[in-house]
Order: C-alpha cells, then structure tokens, then sequence
C-alpha cells in the first residue's frame, strides 16, 4: 500500500482535517523493534496519530509526543516534522497478548504530552491526562484539553502474514474544529469516529488517496460534496531517524571522562544504540577527544 497524508477543509461545519495511509512507516517500526502483534497494534496506532501532525505544523517546526501509560504498555515516544518524517519507539515492543486486553495493556491513565518546537526553541508544551486506553484517542483528548481546540482522531491496522512486511495497511483520520465550527455538528461527527465499526471500516476504503479521504469522511457523517470539500497539499509520510554517529558520540561524552576511561579498559568497545530506530554505534578509546 503506498503511503499518503493529505489536508484538507470542510466548510461546513468548518473543519480541518487529515487523513493518512502509512503502511510501509509502520512496517519498518515494527521491524526495528522487533514488536510482537500487540506491540506492534499499540506502536502502530501512535505512529498513525503522529504522522497526521505535520498538517498542524509551519516550516522547519515539530512535535514531540510522549505517551506514558500505567498498564503494560508504558511509554511510547514518537517525533513528526513539517515533512512528516516520523520515528517512534515503545519501552513494551514484546506485549504477548492475544486476543488483546485493553485494560491490561494501557491500564486506567495515560499521561499525554506534547512538545512543539523549531530546532532548539520550544514554542508551546502542555500535558494532560487521559483515560480514553487509546493512542489515537488520548492525542486527540490533548489537543481537546490543552490545546482548547476540538478534536477528534482515530487509526487502524491490518496486519499481514509476511515479516518483511507486516503491516498491510494503516489508516487514520484526525479532525480539528476551526473557531466558526458549530460544536453540536463537530461532535455527532466525533461520535461517529469514535465507533468500532468506522475504525474498521477505513481499512476498506479504496481508490486514489482522495478517493480513500472522500469514503472515509463520508462514513464520518461529513458533507463531501465538491462545494464543501477543498483538498489541500498531499505528501509521503515514511520513517526517518535524525540520529547519527556523532550525535551518540556527543552523548557519550557527557560520561566523566574518568569513568569513560575506566570504561574502555575494561572493554575495547562500547555500543551505544538509538532508541528510536535501533542503530548501535560502536565507540572505542581512540574516539575521545584528545585531553
């Protein structure tokens, strides 16, 4: 399945939105983290949510969402930038849960937290909790809450029988209401993308990446009638760790330079390994800077 995410507004009853297929993004977390299928079922609807975020984002600007849960899940952390280049990663990859139990996994409180950022400056933080025991769910709760602006989000998973691609398909939808949205229309909406059947029902929706927006907002109650749709700007989200040799060995250095020492006489080698995307860097004496 290839990969879209495309913008859009309703004008009536005033809403942005974002739909978004990311099966090969998924696929490679999955990959990475090794994540069994319930791993990879809660990973995958975080990564959903966050590869929707861009269309909220200006140039050279991210977020960093930070997911904390009681239950088994624990912690899931995901970044997206204005050119929808995602990673993330889960602290619980391997859940062994099937069929899944939804109180065992995320528990009764998620603590949702949301960094927007361009570069080194932060522009805007807040967290929230949430008990909604849903990735998409408790991202959307957030920005209902912190943010003060409506919100409504929901993602979904098919799984395929292939290791080199596990992921078939991966469906989302996120909707925001504007300042002059009716809040009566705005919810019954919500309502509907908050049921079961309409999060199964985005993995059937088929067609060009417009047709596929225009099937999944109509399932949503939404008024797709050309006068009321405008698509906006339609672009590729994919996995892309920003970590690099020099970045980990930056980090390295942060350890008293004593202790380092120490460290590499006991070992000729020391592995340093990105959490996001699972890369290990191997560092060696000859690697400190020069006293």
């Amino acid at each position: 399945m290839n990969a879209f995410l495309i913008r859009g507004l309703l004008k009536d009853p005033a809403i942005r939105f974002a739909v978004t297929e990311c099966a090969p993004l998924c696929s490679e977390a999955v990959i990475r983290h090794d994540a069994d299928p319930a791993g990879a079922a809660v990973l995958g609807e975080a990564l959903i949510v966050s590869s929707m975020l861009p269309v909220l984002l200006d140039e050279a600007e991210s977020y960093c969402i930070r997911l904390q849960y009681n239950g088994q899940a624990g912690k899931i952390i995901a970044e997206a930038n204005d050119r929808a280049e995602i990673r993330g990663f889960s602290t619980a990859p391997q859940l062994g849960l099937l069929p899944l139990d939804q109180d065992r996994i995320f528990g009764d409180t998620a603590r949702v937290s949301l960094i927007r950022s361009a570069g080194a400056r932060i522009l805007n933080s807040g967290e929230t909790e949430s008990h909604l025991a849903s990735p998409a769910a408790d991202i959307a709760f957030f920005f209902s809450v912190s943010d003060q602006v409506e919100t409504a989000a929901n993602a979904a998973l098919r799984f395929n029988p292939d290791p080199k691609q596990p992921v078939a398909s991966a469906r989302g939808i996120l909707l925001q209401a504007m300042p002059q949205c009716d809040p009566v229309a705005f919810e019954e909406i919500r309502k509907q993308v908050e049921r079961v059947p309409f999060r199964t029902g985005m993995l059937d929706a088929a067609g060009a990446p417009e047709d596929i927006a225009m099937a999944i907002l109509q399932a949503a109650g939404c008024d797709v009638s050309p006068g009321n749709l405008v698509f906006g700007q339609t672009i590729d989200p994919r996995f892309q760790c920003r970590c690099s040799r020099e970045k980990l060995l930056q980090a390295l250095l942060t350890v008293d330079r004593r202790e380092l020492e120490q460290m590499f006489r006991e070992q000729p080698e020391l592995a340093m390994r990105c959490e996001f995307c699972g890369t290990a860097y191997r560092f060696s004496a000859g690697d400190l800077p020069e006293a």
